[in-house]
């Protein structure tokens, strides 16, 4: 029987599109410049041939057969179900883990950044709930949100790209730093980093719509995503300067802060909350569903409802704990939770799709 309630390949791709440039502006402009200098801005295009690994091995992983399924289907398939779903909830309590770090680092950037006297709880209570809205109804729903929300953050980005661009001073960027061309190829790591996290949606991946194409357009959609990254680095170097811009916390308020709009309109404060509300909530929103989607196959639950507000309130609990202690929010946020991510999607994710599925007891 064909399954009714799904997205369609290019709501999956937007879905992906506008999650991954949470951690781009939260992260990267600092992690690339620290590595590579001025040069860190070509990162992403350094970074394009390792993003192509990951995609490749969900797809594989997740095409069992003719038809592909959810990431926790696959577990299941290639690791046996015992260890298949112990392996699930893992990566689901490894999601909530990482969901709380995203609702704290958004309510610090704009607690911090824009609304000093405003409560962190509330901004991230806040987040949590539109988190679980988009979660909490039918996966089609949240394909059209996603990709309404992709459409619109793209129209602003372009916006500000448009009014930031003649702004660039080339000797920020140009010529590259060819005598550093090994650290160069190192900024690659955090920018794949940054790119990666969409990996954790592929328990979402069999209630998305078959598309003979899937391959093709993914990478396409991944080249797309690495070409507008490419031009966020260097509409923030190149307008800040490598070194305004690594001792800024947040380099991209500060560029959309100075905008002008033809010396009639500045002060663009409100553009980037939208921007950066738009990508916490699509983010959050997808961890969501992808945890409350693997958790209903793995307790055989008819339904997700308890699973999103489950998960969404241990994201909030997580990013309410107190910092101190040995590792602080901003270690766990900069080191750990890249680190993690890419291990899984460059490392571990491969090894198990080359794994051969186990035939299924009739």
């Amino acid at each position: 029987m064909k399954e009714k309630d799904g997205m369609s390949f290019r709501q999956y791709a937007a879905a992906v599109g506008a999650a991954m440039f949470s951690p781009i502006t939260r992260l990267l402009p600092g992690a690339v410049l620290r590595t590579a200098g001025f040069s860190g801005w070509l990162a992403p295009a350094a970074a394009l041939p390792l993003l192509a690994l990951p995609l490749l091995a969900a797809e594989r992983l997740c095409r069992s057969g003719e038809k592909p399924v959810g990431l926790g289907e696959a577990l299941k398939l290639r690791l046996g179900v015992p260890a298949g779903k112990g392996a699930a909830i893992l990566i689901c309590a490894w999601m909530t883990v990482y969901g709380g770090v995203v609702l704290r680092s958004g309510g610090e950037r704009i607690v911090s950044a824009i609304y000093p006297a405003g409560n962190l709880s509330f901004f991230m209570g806040a987040m949590a709930v539109l988190g679980a809205v988009f979660a909490w109804g039918r996966i089609r729903w949240a394909g059209r949100s996603a990709r309404v929300t992709f459409l619109l953050f793209f129209l602003l980005l372009g916006f500000v790209f448009a009014m930031a661009v003649p702004g660039i001073k080339g000797k920020y960027v140009w010529p590259p730093d060819l005598s550093r061309s090994g650290k160069l190829a190192l900024s690659a790591l955090p920018a794949a980093e940054a790119l990666c996290p969409w990996v954790f949606f592929s328990f979402l991946r069999g209630r998305v719509e078959e598309d003979g194409q899937a391959k093709r357009r993914g990478l396409r959609g991944m080249a797309f995503l690495t070409l507008l990254t490419l031009l966020f680095l260097l509409t923030v170097v190149g307008e800040l300067g490598p070194e305004l811009a690594l001792r800024q916390q947040f380099p991209f308020y500060v560029l959309v802060k100075n905008l002008r709009f033809f010396n009639l309109m500045e002060r663009f404060d409100g553009v980037i909350v939208v921007l950066w509300v738009m990508t916490d909530y699509v983010l959050i929103g997808m961890l969501l569903l992808s945890s409350a989607e693997a958790l209903r196959e793995v307790t055989g639950g008819a339904g997700r409802k308890p699973w999103v507000l489950l998960c969404a309130a241990g994201m909030f609990a997580f990013g309410r704990l107190p910092s101190g202690g040995g590792i602080t929010l901003s270690d766990l946020s900069e080191r750990v939770v890249p680190l993690v991510n890419g291990a899984f999607a460059f490392l571990i994710l491969p090894l198990l799709s080359l794994l051969p599925p186990r035939k299924q007891k009739t």
